[in-house]
């Protein structure tokens, strides 16, 4: 599963592994039973990172080479690089369920 090669490092203070194994068996059950899951996690952030990956990330965004590079699954552009810049070292709080998939397929 994608979130869990975005936590932070298993020996670090801020990981809870029983969180991370319930989560597990928690996603397990609910896939048998075809519910949509959301995993929930966060990385803390000082307002100057935030704001400089923001102001990068409105530039990249505006740029339509870069915008034309991901749309043609072009790996190498600014807009992802900066996506998955903020996308680690995530701290897993868990995760929820809602409606029945084919209910709404």
């Amino acid at each position: 599963m994608v979130i869990y090669d975005r936590l932070e490092d298993s020996n670090s203070e801020n990981s809870n592994k029983s969180v991370v194994e319930a989560t597990g068996k928690h996603l397990e059950t609910y896939a048998d039973e075809g519910l949509r899951t959301l995993v929930i996690a966060y990385r803390p952030l000082q307002e100057d990172e935030y704001r400089t990956w923001s102001e990068a990330f409105r530039l990249a965004n505006g740029d339509l080479e870069q915008l034309e590079k991901r749309k043609n699954g072009d790996l190498d552009n600014t807009i992802d690089t900066l996506m998955e810049e903020m996308e680690r070292d995530l701290i897993l709080l868990g995760t929820l369920f809602s409606m029945m998939m084919e209910e709404y397929s």
